[in-house]
């Protein structure tokens, strides 16, 4: 969601104008949108080098539990898909339906997710970078109630009180381990500081809508220089020397 919304505010020309609105409007949508989307579901933490699973879910590379030999090798039985691991992930939707049976998965099946790599490393930096440089004396309290029904079908709550950004203080409570997997998180603050308020949060959903769109048109960029290079042989100006030949070729499988 989060990141649909960066996208297509960035599809328009007042692409800044429209993030401040959004913002604006329902910090609480935006901070748990950006809380599921960096989460790890297996720690609960920030993810370290995100992996997406076959299940949908994404978790961190460290957290992939030690492989085991499979018994059902699914096509094609390569070695690479001959070991396996069963699902480290708490929002499964095998567990939510409180089943037995939880998801195996095989390493070839499962992908780096360098973009989402990307929006934790900005979230990241900027925590970091405002922990930092603040000014304790300029700082908002924002109460944040937490709210899970992820293990039980009663609700149970949490309140903490941050200061100075709604992103940037529930990130840190997530690195710290105080929001649970598919957690409901809201913030509240007076209506006199929400402009103040605004600020930081809007600098981070610029600069994570900035790398998001940069990724997605080097994809693009990536997939139509290869088209480019593979129609070179056949325009008019052949190439006749095979050493320039086959380093043309080389220059494709590269990309």
């Amino acid at each position: 969601m989060v990141i649909s919304t960066l996208i297509e505010a960035s599809m328009s020309d007042s692409g800044a104008a429209l993030v401040e609105e959004v913002e604006a409007e329902d910090i609480t949508t935006i901070c748990t949108g950006l809380i599921q989307l960096i989460q790890c579901s297996s720690c609960s933490k920030p993810l370290k080098v995100p992996v997406g699973l076959p299940c949908g879910c994404t978790i961190c590379l460290p957290c992939i539990p030690q492989t085991h030999p499979r018994t059902n090798i699914t096509y094609p039985g390569t070695e690479d898909r001959s070991q396996g691991f069963f699902c480290p992930s708490a929002c499964t939707k095998s567990r939510k339906s409180d089943l037995d049976f939880i998801p195996e998965h095989c390493l070839a099946d499962c992908n780096r997710d360098i973009t989402l790599g990307k929006v934790v490393e900005i979230v990241e930096n900027y925590a970091t970078a405002y922990s930092s440089n603040r000014d304790p004396g300029h700082d908002i309290p924002i109460k944040v109630h937490i709210s899970n029904q992820q293990t039980s079908h009663e609700e149970s709550s949490q309140e903490f009180w941050i200061k100075g950004s709604c992103l940037v203080g529930t990130y840190n409570l997530m690195a710290k381990g105080h929001i649970p997997v598919a957690s409901t998180v809201k913030c509240t603050f007076n209506d006199q500081d929400q402009e103040n308020l605004t600020d930081l949060d809007t600098e981070i959903l610029r600069a994570i809508r900035s790398a998001v769109v940069k990724e997605l048109d080097c994809q693009i960029m990536r997939g139509s220089d290869v088209r480019y290079l593979e129609s070179l042989p056949r325009m008019p100006e052949k190439l006749t020397d095979d050493t320039t030949r086959r380093s043309r070729k080389r220059d494709i499988e590269r990309f």
